[in-house]
């Protein structure tokens, strides 16, 4: 709980530097509009304008609203232009182009929505430090990312997606950089969806990585945390070549492995998470790595539940009861009965009645996934 804590106080400190008055507001659309300034929706950005002004003119809390289908860019470097805690440059996606631009981001992430896309076809977008980025579809083949994210940045409610049929390309990559995630999903067809190089730390929320080489890999750095992210269908869920890591309320669903562990990544908190099909749930590279801790995990279907790795006594690696996702082969994990009440035990909201933390990611209620604004 205190990890939890921890993320939700470093979030909130962000959300009131949200609330300042913006030095300038820019309006983005797939062909832009009139004198093209950004200044209002009839004199609209075209991507080329949006490039131009994010790369050399942008200042500390500028905000860029994006309306429309896809927005075909080339590269952008933003890395000198950092904005501040205070006031966080903002990129963000819309649905209409209404006087009152202000949108909420939406409770789970999902390809099929219809947030606004940015092709950046064989291109990267460099970013800078403190920057928000918010509903937006990233697409391209770049190598090292489509989107390279600065220093203490925020990713809400995007997804990337990278389609090369090239070996090793990211979807998501970071190096020297925090970088906080919400509700996103990262999918790379020859690589890794997300990748952490020298970073850290780095948060996932409620995040989704899946049919990917590998979901999630860090290494030469320290303190992920990955809380209430399902990974599915990829070689690799997670991989860690790094140490100091948690992975807290996941669930690993149909994974070649679900965590591999290096022989260097000492000090990893693996607890309250689902192994489901998974050929090896969790293999650790040699069983003498200090300060680790594996408990409250479950395994079902796993062809070897673990490898060097010892789980405490409340963690069932002989699960017999199937979990009872609603439905896995589209992306609906919500567990049944069966494990609901076999969790890490929790005092719940108030204090007031102690039960448990059902084990496996947070699903949403909702039938359809539908974006707020």
């Amino acid at each position: 709980m205190k990890n939890k804590l921890f993320i939700f106080v470093w979030l909130f400190s962000l959300i009131p530097s949200v609330c300042f008055g913006a030095p300038a507001v820019m309006r983005v659309t797939p062909t832009g509009a009139g004198a093209k300034d950004g200044a209002a929706w009839a004199t609209a950005m075209s991507p080329t304008e949006f490039i131009t002004d994010i790369t050399t003119n942008s200042e500390a809390g500028d905000v860029y609203y994006l309306c429309g289908e896809t927005f075909t860019c080339g590269a952008i470097d933003s890395t000198l232009r950092d904005a501040t805690l205070a006031l966080p440059l903002q990129v963000i996606g819309v649905k209409a182009t209404t006087t009152n631009e202000n949108p909420v981001a939406s409770d789970f992430p999902s390809t099929a929505e219809t947030l606004p896309i940015m092709a950046l076809t064989t291109n990267a977008w460099l970013a800078g430090d403190y920057y928000i980025i918010k509903n937006i579809r990233f697409t391209g083949t770049a190598d090292s990312g489509i989107i390279r994210p600065g220093a203490i940045d925020m990713v809400i409610n995007c997804t990337f997606y990278n389609s090369s049929g090239t070996a090793n390309r990211e979807a998501f990559y970071t190096q020297s950089a925090s970088v906080f995630t919400l509700n996103c999903e990262f999918i790379s067809t020859n690589g890794n969806a997300y990748s952490g190089n020298n970073a850290g730390p780095l948060f996932l929320k409620n995040c989704i990585l899946r049919n990917s080489v590998g979901g999630f890999y860090t290494s030469n750095g320290n303190t992920c945390l990955l809380l209430d992210c399902i990974i599915y269908n990829n070689t690799t869920g997670l991989s860690f070549a790094s140490y100091l890591n948690q992975v807290l309320n996941c669930t690993f669903y149909n994974n070649t492995t679900g965590i591999t562990i290096a022989n260097i990544a000492y000090g990893q908190k693996i607890t309250n998470n689902i192994f489901h099909t998974c050929t090896t749930g969790i293999n650790q590279a040699t069983a003498a790595i200090p300060m680790s801790f594996y408990n409250y995990n479950f395994y079902y279907g796993c062809g070897t539940t673990t490898v060097n790795v010892t789980e405490g006594a409340n963690s069932d690696e002989t699960q017999t009861q199937d979990p009872g996702f609603v439905d896995p082969a589209n992306g609906n994990f919500a567990i049944g009965s069966a494990l609901r009440a076999k969790g890490y035990p929790g005092v719940f909201s108030g204090g007031l009645s102690t039960g448990y933390i059902s084990p496996g990611a947070v699903q949403p209620k909702m039938k359809k996934k539908t974006i707020l604004f």
